[in-house]
This record gives structure tokens, sequence and C-alpha cells, in this order.
């Protein structure tokens, strides 16, 4: 069905509370945007906003996002909440096909409702379910995988049950005519509704695909809860169990956690962005949401943001001379890897203190170092990462500044192939943690230069 144009869509989204204008700055943060801890349910293909809307009505422990490409169609949902107050609810304007730049394991349930067929074979690879959505879909659900689908096309239908299961998704439920169903609590979209009326079948599925650790984890358990009935036997089977899990699982804990320092890098480090809010002599970045500057001299930036400190090095000089990586891997840290992507390389290593980890993240002919609590170095790694892959340098700019120093030379660039941990150049965290005190908070736009190469 044809949308008409809203001339005034950008104005309309910029303006409800309900409406997130820069998703990708929110990876990994989403139940901060919630302000809870409740399961999160997504709809991609939210079109009007009638399914997504009456959920959030309904389901007010939940919260609910809505994702629709189309600025028009979802200014029709915008006017719809109009007078309404749901704080479970958050509308995106954004492509499906970068979903994965958008949630990172913490999505509960994924909706895809009447979703476009794209019947020629020559287009399957942008159905919602085939095999290349599927694949992102793994980066975005927080434990296990559950896929709720409604379709009015058989063809789809069968395509999409056939794509699942060879991915490892099981049946839950599933309907060749919901409509006929009376032990269904079904909240019908705009498509849904016209089907209907038109006496077309609609078909629902529910999938789902398991973790493998909480599917051995919840046998155990029963046997536990079923066999053992004594608190001394009980606390004998809690200590099989957790040596149990992690045999079964097959991975340690630092394991799941370096995986998902991987998939930071692949979703946010190595995606190139052209977003800029804060200028230097030679170069422009991207700072976060959250993400303040403290302190600044020519080439180096203090910044802050609620739990930790970083410090940014920039070297343009090895950017001008295009100076190789030397960075060699260290097997006795946490985690010691070289970063390549394309013709951009680094490398990232990371420390472990007692409650803490030393990070370095180097990329991009620029580096931040931190000291990170462990519970948060999954965040700090993301924000770190928006720094250094947005970074654009000014060549016009550097080539002038080179040649007026005559003497700069590429022995004199930065050291920003190792870390600076014990030299004079990098302050002492442990000191600057205890003694701290906020400064005067510098606006982010440093310099105002004329930036003409993007």
């Amino acid at each position: 069905m044809r949308v008409r144009n809203v001339k005034n869509k950008d104005e309309i989204l910029k303006n409800s509370s309900y409406v997130i204008l820069n998703p990708e700055e929110y990876l990994g943060k989403w139940r901060d945007v919630f302000n809870n801890s409740n399961p999160i349910y997504l709809e991609i293909g939210m079109g009007k906003g009638n399914f997504i809307i009456e959920n959030a009505k309904t389901y007010p422990n939940i919260n609910f996002i809505g994702l629709e490409k189309n600025g028009s169609v979802l200014t029709y949902a915008v006017k719809k909440l109009e007078g309404i107050d749901l704080p479970n609810l958050k509308l995106i304007c954004f492509d499906a096909s970068n979903i994965d730049l958008l949630f990172f394991k913490e999505i509960d349930k994924l909706y895809l409702n009447f979703s476009d067929p794209w019947p020629k074979d020559r287009h399957a690879k942008r159905r919602l379910t085939s095999p290349i959505f599927l694949d992102k879909y793994e980066k975005l659900f927080r434990v296990n995988n559950i896929i709720e689908m409604k379709t009015d096309n058989k063809d789809l239908f069968e395509y999409s049950l056939e794509t699942m299961k060879n991915k490892g998704y099981n049946e839950e439920d599933i309907s060749y005519n919901l409509t006929e169903r009376d032990d269904f609590p079904n909240i019908k979209t705009e498509y849904e509704e016209k089907f209907i009326l038109k006496n077309n079948p609609i078909y629902f599925v529910r999938m789902l695909k398991r973790v493998n650790f909480w599917k051995k984890e919840k046998i155990f358990m029963n046997l536990c809860y079923n066999y053992v009935n004594s608190r001394w036997l009980m606390r004998k089977c809690l200590i099989i169990l957790i040596v149990s899990l992690t045999f079964f699982t097959g991975c340690s804990i630092k394991k799941v956690e370096t995986d998902s320092l991987k998939n930071i890098f692949e979703t946010v480090l190595y995606r190139k962005k052209k977003l800029s809010n804060t200028y230097m002599n030679g170069y422009k970045f991207y700072l976060p949401k959250g993400v303040t500057i403290i302190d600044k001299n020519e080439y180096n930036l203090k910044l802050k943001d609620q739990k930790t400190y970083y410090y940014l090095y920039v070297d343009t000089i090895a950017y001008h001379y295009k100076t190789n990586n030397t960075f060699t891997i260290n097997n006795k840290n946490f985690f010691s890897e070289i970063l390549e992507n394309g013709n951009l390389s680094g490398y990232i290593d990371i420390e472990e203190d007692e409650d803490r980890y030393f990070v370095v993240l180097m990329y991009n002919y620029a580096k931040i170092e931190s000291y990170v609590p462990k519970d948060y170095l999954n965040d700090a790694l993301t924000n770190m990462s928006y720094v250094l892959s947005t970074i654009n340098f000014n060549d016009k700019v550097i080539e002038e500044y080179v040649g007026n120093k005559g003497t700069v030379s590429q022995e004199e660039s930065f050291d920003i192939f190792d870390s600076k941990k014990e030299s004079d150049s990098f302050l002492k965290y442990e000191e600057e943690y205890g003694t701290y005190k906020e400064p005067i908070i510098i606006d982010d736009d440093v310099v105002d230069i004329d930036e003409t190469n993007d």
C-alpha cells in the first residue's frame, strides 16, 4: 500500500517523546532508556502502530519498541499517541537491515507482523526471516530467541518455518488460521483487520530457540527439586550444578565475556559512521551521549561518563605518515588481540586487576586508555569504540601543520602503539579516583575549524 509523504514528518518525529532520534547511541543501554529491568519486546515493521501501542497499554510491565523505516508511516503512530502516557513504549525510524547496530543481548521477544513477502526468488535475502536476518537477530536476544510471526502470505509462512527450523528454532505454537482461535489473546494490526474482512486466513507461529546453557540448567534444577528433599543434599546438588554447567557449556565465564567484546567490535568499531559533534585541530569525532570532555590539550583529551574516565590520544603525525601497527599480543592479559578492518588496524589489550580492568583500545591512529569497573566493561568499550570509529582526519589542516613545523618527522609521532600505563605522560588512575574534583566542563565544540575533507 502506497503512503503519501508527510511533509513535516521530521518535525513531528523530533517533537515526540516516544521517538528515539539517534537509536545507535543506545546499543547495550536500552534498559537505561526505560529506567527498569523489565523484558523488552521489539516489533520490526510496526506500520501505523496499532499492534505495538495496544500491547504497551495491555502489558505495562513489559517494555515495547516499535521499528519502522518509513518516517511518514511512523507519524501516524505518533499522532495516535497524542495525549497518551505510555512510559513502556519507544519508537524508532530505522532500516531493519542494520538492526544489529541498535541492540546487543537486550531483546526478549521479536514480532514480525505482515512483513513484505518479497515473492521473487532473487529478493529472498530481503525477507525478514531470511538466514541473513536470522543471523543478525542472534545478537539481539538476551537469553532465548523468541520470534512471533503473523502473515497472510502462505508462501512466506512456509519459507519462514523452514529457515527458522534450519537455524535451530522449534515451534511453540502454530496456527494456519488465527481468526478461528478462541484461546489466543490476539491484538490485531491494521493490515490484519483488513485481511480478516476479506476472509483471508491469518498464519501465525511462535518459534523458540533455546540457549543450551539455560536449557541444561533447567533440566538439572528440575532433577534437584524432584529428587532431593534435604537441605544438605540440596547444597551438594547445587555445587554439582555449578561444576556441571561449566562442563556442559564447554566455555568459561571469560570466554562468554570476550565473545561479547568481539561482538562490540563487529557492531560498533568496524562500522563506518558519518557522525561528528566534537571538533579539534585536524580531526573531528563523535562523543557518545553521556560522555563529556573535562580536560584537553592539542591532541589529548580527558573524558568522563557516569562510571569511569577515558584518556584519548590522537596521533595526527602517525596518520600523516601512515605508521604501521607494531603491537605484540600479550597472552598473559585477560584479553589481547590485534584488530584488522580493511585499511584500518589497531589493538585491544585488557589487563585484569582485582575489581577493574585496565583497557587500552587503539584504532584509526588514536588510542583510549581507561580503568573500568568490571561490571561496566561492555558499556565503556562501546563508548570507546564510538569515539575511535568516528574520528575523521582533515588532511588539509594536518598537511599545513606538518609543513609549518618543518622539523616534524615520523619519529616524532606519539607512541600510540604501546601502552603508557607506566609512563609519566599517563595520569595515575588510582590517585585520581580518590582525589578527583569535578572541574568546569568544556564545551563539546572545542575548536571551530573549516572541515573541508569529509
